[in-house]
């Protein structure tokens, strides 16, 4: 029988976790595992692509959580999981945790993760009250690195032994190192054969990117590499900003904004060094993305940067909101080929290694499997019958401990 998972999410939006989300259901084992999602409200550009991996979002039209809007999603999503037989939820996000735990609790489902991705920057004193709350109904948290297991206990006060770590993944055949998609950016971009590129894709929602550090960097890095440019992939509501300050430091004519892009890969194919200057970091889609492709990267020491990036050895490591530094070790690479060919064959492999999407796929199928493993054995040994515990030990002796843990 298979097991059902119902993914809760907010929107789906083109986003880092989203984009995570997308490539768990695309790969799951459908022999094993049965995947559905639902997202909380319309928007984003991924409903599409969700569909065509075979499983159709449901998108609700959900207002205000607390309101008749809430309790009008939550009756939708406890009818949901009662007709589907769901046998596990996992949300992402506040809101999909409030509403998904409650309606799976009032379902009888009896396995709910939650999911935490970062190391809670964005939350309140409120919403770490509510989720410190929310933490003691679910059965597991899934986090993806260990600095955002050491967050979610020091904010949320999290139960260590409820915490499982599974880190992110990349499509290596679709990040992978690519002499035809460099030229085809380069000359989309009119840069000459002398011009170098550094690159950053991060969103521009809010400060905690750090892209006006890399653009406070740029004067000192043109006085000792004169023949470079920069490209940003994302958007948001602090672009029109992050332009004005490029203004008044006089390099707007340096920095192409490019906005939000499907095709990113060809994007940091067209790269020389790539960067990623946030202040906090959960376990970055972004910087896997450029070692993948063999890109040499500059970013900084905090989260799980510092679990991804080998400094001195597939990049380096740097304080965060610290121009002067940043310059240093971009002008380093800038004027050293073979050091930027070294570090880029390094974090390449690094991610072969270590960070492929099939390694953390099979980690996930893994971990669900245990966690219905585990729920199995629990009814056998309940059971007060003659004999029982012979069957117990007999079960776990032949059990497949590929798939479960007894």
């Amino acid at each position: 029988m298979k097991t059902k998972i119902l993914y809760l999410i907010d929107k789906l939006e083109a986003a880092g976790t989203q984009s995570h989300l997308l490539e768990i259901v695309k790969r799951l084992d459908r022999d094993r595992f049965e995947p559905s999602v639902i997202a909380l409200v319309a928007g984003g550009t991924l409903a599409g692509e969700f569909e065509a991996t075979g499983v159709k979002p449901v998108v609700l039209s959900t207002g205000k959580v607390y309101g008749y809007s809430g309790l009008r999603t939550l009756l939708f999503l406890i009818r949901y999981m009662r007709k589907e037989k769901i046998n596990i939820v996992q949300t992402y996000f506040l809101h999909a945790d409030i509403l998904g735990i409650a309606a799976a609790k009032l379902a009888g489902v009896k396995k709910v993760i939650t999911s935490r991705r970062d190391e809670g920057f964005w939350t309140n004193s409120r919403q770490r009250f509510l989720s410190r709350f929310l933490n003691r109904f679910s059965d597991r948290m899934l986090v993806n690195s260990l600095a955002v297991w050491k967050a979610a206990v020091q904010k949320e006060q999290a139960n260590p032994k409820k915490i499982h770590l599974i880190y992110n993944g990349v499509n290596v055949n679709e990040y992978a190192p690519s002499l035809e998609l460099r030229g085809k950016i380069r000359e989309e971009l009119g840069l000459s054969g002398e011009e170098q590129l550094v690159g950053v894709v991060a969103n521009m929602r809010h400060e905690v990117k750090g892209h006006r550090f890399l653009i406070g960097a740029i004067p000192q890095i043109l006085k000792q590499v004169p023949h470079v440019k920069f490209v940003f992939v994302g958007d948001g509501a602090l672009r029109s900003k992050l332009e004005t300050y490029s203004d008044e430091l006089g390099v707007r004519d340096r920095i192409f904004f490019l906005g939000a892009r499907r095709d990113v890969s060809a994007l940091i194919n067209g790269m020389d060094v790539a960067c990623l200057p946030s202040l906090s970091e959960g376990f970055s889609n972004s910087l896997l993305e450029y070692m993948a492709c063999a890109k040499p990267v500059v970013a900084t020491g905090v989260g799980g940067n510092t679990e991804i990036v080998e400094n001195d050895i597939t990049g380096f490591l740097i304080p965060p909101r610290d121009s002067k530094a940043l310059a240093r070790k971009l002008v380093m690479l800038l004027q050293n080929e073979e050091l930027r060919l070294s570090m880029g064959r390094l974090a390449r492999q690094r991610i072969l290694d270590r960070f492929s999407v099939e390694t953390m796929v099979r980690a996930y199928e893994k971990f669900y499997a245990k966690l219905c493993a585990r729920k199995v054995l629990h009814v056998i040994w309940s059971l007060d019958l003659g004999g029982a515990e012979q069957v117990v030990i007999d079960l776990v002796n032949q059990l497949d401990r590929e798939h479960f843990s007894p």
